[in-house]
């Protein structure tokens, strides 16, 4: 009688062990479970903050804002001078107004071939900043409001142009001045630049048409 009572308790006991051990595991498997579900949810959010931030860097992009003047520039664009010879100075604007910074940028001011022998990057009161290579010829025609003239340009790249930058380049080369009683001489001028991180249709240029004639000229 004691060995079947003492039998019928370990089977009692173990009973309740198993019962104990099968509810642990249960818990653990649950809190593991939730662990798991968390995790994965985790995941998914960041995954998803990802994809939405890759997504609007591509909705990001730089806008370029060109200026194209002339020094000493009057009203109409006419420009004015003295003498029989003048250095032809231009000064360029380049601003980005966009969402995104612009890595290597391309500037190109386009003038007629004529003037190819000294054109050359300056500084803002003159003065060669770059040798006479960096001007080349195009297939590209300008423009003067009377007939097709043909191109050569000046290019610089510039390393960066971050947002709010406004960068300005000046470029020169001479240009004969008419005497009092001849009509002005036209100067077409085309200046563009490009980026990779512009936007597809956004391709910014300007155009102008600038008059240089001697000061005593009738106005």
């Amino acid at each position: 009688m004691h060995l079947a009572a003492s039998t019928s308790d370990y089977l009692a006991g173990a009973s309740v062990l198993v019962a104990l051990i099968g509810v642990i595991v249960a818990v653990a498997a649950a809190v593991y479970a939730k662990r798991s579900a968390d995790a994965t949810d985790e995941a998914v959010g960041m995954a998803r903050t990802e994809h939405q931030e890759f997504l609007a860097e591509l909705r990001r992009h730089a806008r370029f804002v060109l200026t194209l003047t002339a020094q000493n520039e009057g009203p109409a664009g006419v420009v004015t001078t003295e003498g029989s010879v003048m250095p032809f100075r231009l000064e360029v604007g380049l601003s980005n107004e966009g969402t995104r910074a612009a890595g290597q940028t391309t500037v190109n001011v386009l003038f007629p071939s004529r003037y190819r022998p000294d054109a050359t990057w300056s500084g803002p009161q003159g003065g060669p900043l770059e040798a006479m290579a960096s001007t080349m010829a195009t297939d590209e025609m300008l423009h003067d409001g009377v007939s097709q003239v043909e191109a050569s340009y000046l290019s610089k790249v510039l390393p960066r142009v971050g947002r709010r930058d406004h960068g300005v380049l000046f470029g020169q080369f001479g240009v004969t001045v008419p005497a009092p009683g001849e009509p002005p001489v036209l100067v077409p001028i085309r200046l563009y630049a490009d980026a990779d991180e512009l936007a597809n249709d956004d391709k910014p240029m300007v155009e102008r048409v600038f008059r240089v004639r001697h000061s005593q000229a009738p106005s």
